[in-house]
C-alpha cells in the first residue's frame, strides 16, 4: 500500500466509523464522557499505519467522548505527516462537534506549521458563520501553507455539495438544493472588500469557484471607478456591460431544459446527458466552475480576467478601434477546452504553462475579440477569439453573446500527453437563452509529407428543448 492510499484508506476509516450505526446508538446516549478510560497507547495506535489499530482507537474515543482528550489531541496536529492530521480533523469533527470550534481555532495559533494548515481545513468543516474570521486570519500567516489553506477553507465554504445539486440538474421534477455553509455571505463580503489584496497571486487559485455574480459585479465596478481617466474607466464599462451575459457567471431567470450528446471519436465512446435546471441550480453549479448554457468545458483568460481584473490587470491601453489589457497570469489556473458536460469531458486539453496574456476588446461597443497567452519564454501557448456575434434584446438591456469561438493550443495537454488542438465552439439563442449548438475538437498531425492535417477527435451537439 502506498502513502497516498493509506491516507485515503485512513480517512475512509475515520469517516465510516463516525457514520456507522454502531455510533448513531452512541449520538443517543448522553452527553458527557463515557466510562472508557483511554491510554496512551490508545493514541499512538490513532495514528498507527495498521488500519486496524486505527480504527479501534477511533471505537474507543468516540465511546469515551472525554472533552480532556482534546489537550492530547492537539499535539498530533504538528505531525508534518498528513494523515495523522487528517485522522485528528475528522475525529474532532465528528466526536466533538460543539467544541470544534475552540479546538480549532486554538490549534491556528500553534507554532507549528502543519497544525496552523490543519486548523484551517477544520475550521471550513465547521457549519457556522464564525469561522470566516478565522480564515481571514489564517490569510495573514508568515507560512504560504497556512495562507494556501485558509483560502481553500473559503473556497469549500462557497462550493454547494455536487452530490446534491448534479441529480438535481438531471429531472425537472422538485429536487432538494444543496444549503449553502452560513459563512458563505462572509466570504463574499470579504472578498469584494479591497481591490488591493496582499495575497493576489494565491487569491487567483480559488476566485474563479469562490466568488458569485454579485461579488463580480462589485469588483468591476470599483475597479472602472478607481481609474482617474474618464476614457478609461468608460472603455473598462463597455467592456463588462457586453461580457456580463455569458462570462463572469451571469445570472439566468429562465430554466434550462436540453439534451447534451457527445462522441470520442478516436475511441468510439458516446455520452448522452439530459439537463433540467432551474436558475438557481444554473447558478450554483457555476460556483463549481461548470456553466450549463455553454456546455463545453472552457476556460479563457477573459474569463479569469473579467471575474477579477484587480487581481490580473498589468496594464490597459486605449487604441482607435480597440482596448487591449495585458494580464499576469502567475498564480492562475490552467486554461481549459473541451468536448464536454459537467465533470465528464473528451479531448479536454489543458494549458498550464501561461506566464503573461494580451486581451483584446472592440473600443466602440466593448465586445470581446480575441487573446493571446505566452510561456516565461514568451512562446504562444494559447490563443482564442470570437468569430461573430449574437444580439437578443431582454427587458431593460441589450446583451451580446458569442456565435463562435474559437481555440488553439500549440501543445494542449491530454492526460499525458500534449498535442497541436484546434478547438471550436457554435452557439445559438433560442427563446431568449444563449446555448451550445455545437462543438468539436481538432487534433492537427503531420502527413507523410509533414504538412500538418486537421483529424476530428470528439464532437458535441445540444438539443434546446422548448418551453
Amino acid at each position: 500500500m502506498n502513502d497516498k492510499t493509506r491516507r485515503l484508506a485512513m480517512v475512509f476509516i475515520v469517516m465510516g466509523v463516525l457514520q456507522s450505526p454502531f455510533f448513531a446508538s452512541l449520538d443517543a446516549q448522553e452527553d458527557g464522557a463515557g466510562t472508557t478510560e483511554i491510554s496512551a497507547s490508545t493514541l499512538k495506535d490513532l495514528i498507527s499505519e495498521d488500519p486496524q489499530k486505527s480504527k479501534a482507537a477511533i471505537q474507543l474515543i468516540r465511546e469515551a467522548k472525554d472533552p480532556s482528550l482534546l489537550d492530547d489531541l492537539a499535539p498530533l496536529l504538528d505531525s508534518p505527516e498528513g494523515r495523522s492530521r487528517q485522522i485528528v480533523t475528522m475525529l474532532v469533527l465528528g466526536v466533538y462537534p460543539d467544541l470544534a470550534h475552540q479546538f480549532f481555532k486554538q490549534a491556528s495559533q500553534r507554532p507549528a506549521a502543519p497544525a496552523r494548515e490543519a486548523a484551517m481545513y477544520g475550521l471550513a468543516r465547521i457549519p457556522s458563520a464564525v469561522v470566516v474570521e478565522d480564515l481571514v486570519n489564517g490569510l495573514k500567516d508568515q507560512e504560504k501553507v497556512v495562507r494556501t489553506a485558509a483560502l481553500r477553507g473559503m473556497q469549500l465554504i462557497c462550493r454547494p455539495d455536487s452530490s446534491v445539486l448534479f441529480p438535481a440538474l438531471l429531472t425537472a421534477e422538485t429536487s432538494q438544493i444543496p444549503n449553502l455553509h452560513p459563512g458563505s455571505a462572509a466570504v463574499q463580503q470579504f472578498l469584494g472588500g479591497s481591490l488591493e489584496p496582499s495575497f493576489r497571486t494565491e487569491l487567483k487559485g480559488i476566485w474563479h469557484e469562490t466568488s458569485t455574480h454579485q461579488t463580480l459585479t462589485k469588483i468591476q465596478n470599483d475597479f472602472a471607478g478607481n481609474f482617474k481617466n474618464e476614457d478609461t474607466e468608460r472603455a473598462l464599462q463597455k467592456i463588462f456591460n457586453s461580457s456580463r451575459g455569458w462570462t463572469g457567471k451571469p445570472t439566468t431567470d429562465q430554466d434550462l431544459s436540453y439534451t447534451f450528446s457527445m462522441v470520442n471519436l478516436a475511441s468510439g465512446s458516446t455520452k448522452e446527458i439530459s439537463i433540467e435546471a432551474t436558475p438557481k441550480e444554473s447558478s450554483l453549479v457555476r460556483q463549481l466552475d461548470y456553466h450549463l448554457d455553454r456546455g463545453v468545458h472552457l476556460r479563457l483568460i477573459a474569463d479569469l480576467w473579467l471575474q477579477a481584473p484587480h487581481l490580473y490587470t498589468l496594464s490597459i491601453s486605449i487604441e482607435k478601434n480597440s482596448v487591449l489589457v495585458e494580464v499576469d497570469m502567475a498564480g492562475a489556473p490552467s486554461l481549459h477546452a473541451g468536448v464536454g458536460l459537467l465533470n465528464i469531458a473528451y479531448w479536454q486539453g489543458r494549458v498550464a504553462t501561461c506566464s503573461k496574456a494580451t486581451l483584446k476588446f472592440n473600443s466602440s461597443n466593448g465586445r470581446f475579440i480575441s487573446e493571446k497567452g505566452f510561456d516565461a519564454n514568451s512562446k504562444l501557448v494559447w490563443s482564442a477569439a470570437v468569430g461573430s456575434w449574437l444580439t437578443t434584446d431582454q427587458p431593460s438591456t441589450t446583451k451580446d453573446f458569442p456565435e463562435s469561438i474559437q481555440v488553439l493550443m500549440p501543445e494542449g495537454q491530454v492526460g499525458a500527453r500534449k498535442y497541436h488542438l484546434d478547438f471550436n465552439a457554435i452557439f445559438k439563442i433560442s427563446q431568449g437563452q444563449w446555448h451550445l449548438s455545437k462543438a468539436e475538437m481538432n487534433e492537427w498531425v503531420p502527413d507523410s509529407s509533414g504538412k500538418k492535417e486537421s483529424s476530428l477527435k470528439a464532437i458535441a451537439e445540444l438539443d434546446f428543448k422548448s418551453q
